[in-house]
């Protein structure tokens, strides 16, 4: 995805990989509006 010019992820999983088969334990995406470039140590938001 292009994001102010810049290539971002959509999103992405994570998955543990057991003898018995594949356990997915978390599962995210990028909402583009809050992806903030260059930000200064200590002015991030919440």
């Amino acid at each position: 995805m292009d994001h102010e010019g810049r290539w971002i992820p959509t999103g992405g999983r994570a998955i543990w990989h057991f003898d018995t088969g594949e356990f997915e334990y978390v599962r995210g995406r990028f909402v583009p509006e809050s992806v903030e470039f260059n930000v200064p140590p200590g002015a991030a938001r919440s």
